[in-house]
């Protein structure tokens, strides 16, 4: 069988890379970093660009919430079932971390046939 032509292999990168780009972020993050581990880049060289990545997906949406917030268009603080659906995962997690004290086994008594 003979290898793919290089520039078929770039367009395949390529379209897949577009076609990702065009999911949300989260389902996009895993197989970009496959993609780039699959190209040479190292695990922390990708963890860079998906924080970089990250961090540019973020921005355009801040700006557009501060000037919906200034406009008088969005109301200001957060509504209450954002509040508990951030409450309660955190309760939960909190509760499931404690320890549970566990019964101690009585010490063994050692006899000596001496």
């Amino acid at each position: 069988m003979t290898a793919p032509h290089p520039l078929h292999a770039a367009r395949r990168r390529y379209l897949t890379v577009s076609f990702l780009c065009r999911l949300p972020v989260g389902l996009t993050i895993a197989p970009l970093v496959l993609l780039l581990t699959e190209r040479g880049v190292t695990l922390t060289g990708a963890a860079g660009l998906v924080a970089a990545y990250s961090v540019q997906s973020l921005a355009p949406q801040l700006t557009g919430a501060a000037a919906g917030l200034l406009a008088g268009a969005l109301p200001v603080g957060p509504p209450p079932w954002l509040l508990a659906g951030a409450i309660l995962p955190a309760g939960a997690l909190l509760r499931s971390g404690r320890n549970e004290p566990t019964p101690t086994a009585a010490p063994a008594t050692r006899t000596s046939n001496a």
